[in-house]
This record gives structure tokens, C-alpha cells and sequence, in this order.
């Protein structure tokens, strides 16, 4: 289970449950081709989870599927890395192209516009 898009966008989230769909919606809405999401919960007590997996209408923990064109891995810890630590973990475990470009944006974050992608790939 592993990404080998061009550039790739690493979530790493804990408890966002209020703000992980917007944050998600704005990655998912970029107008690039070779997107890749790795969305790593860190163990959220309060529901984040549940708000993933209805989004890209899975069920489990560590799942890969498309979303809006896009190759999403979601990912549940069972013990918890930290915002870098599941930075570091999903480039090593997750990523197999090592040509991708790694961008981070915390599940409390968003992109503020679709070409932001593109823009930083260019």
C-alpha cells in the first residue's frame, strides 16, 4: 500500500473533527493530476475517524482508495507518532517514488485555492 504520485500531501490529524472535512475538501478540489493524500489520525478521541471514513465512504483503518481522481491512503495509528512522527513514517512506509514532492497540511489546515498544488509543483 504504498503512493507513487508526483506530488503528495501528508495529513497528519488529532481530534479536527470540526474542521477535517474543509481541510480535506481543499486538497481533494486541486487541480492537479498526479495528487496523492496520506491521511495519518493519530489515535483522534473525538470522532475525526468516523468524519474520514464517511467522507471517502470507507470502512477500516488502513485503507487505500480514489477520491475526486485523487490516490488516498487513510490510516489509523494504533499507538501515537505526532504530527512529525507521522510525517516521517508515511515518506518512509508510504511513499515509493522517490522522485514525489511532500507537501504537509494539518488536519486543522486548508488549501486557499485549487491551483495551490500546482502552483508549488511548478
Amino acid at each position: 500500500m504504498k503512493l507513487t504520485n508526483k506530488f503528495i500531501i501528508i495529513v497528519p490529524v488529532f481530534n479536527a473533527k470540526d474542521l477535517i472535512e474543509e481541510a480535506l475538501m481543499s486538497i481533494m478540489s486541486q487541480n492537479f493530476d498526479d495528487l496523492g493524500v496520506i491521511i495519518r489520525d493519530d489515535m483522534s478521541t473525538d470522532g475525526t475517524d468516523d468524519i474520514i471514513r464517511n467522507l471517502l465512504s470507507i470502512k477500516g483503518d488502513n485503507v487505500k482508495t480514489k477520491f475526486n481522481n485523487k490516490d488516498v491512503l487513510f490510516i489509523r495509528n494504533d499507538s501515537k507518532l505526532y504530527p512529525v512522527g507521522n510525517t516521517y513514517d508515511s515518506v518512509i512506509n508510504y511513499v515509493s517514488n522517490n522522485e514525489s514532492i511532500i507537501g504537509v497540511v494539518d488536519g486543522d489546515d486548508k488549501l486557499s485555492t485549487s491551483n495551490a498544488v500546482k502552483i508549488m509543483y511548478d
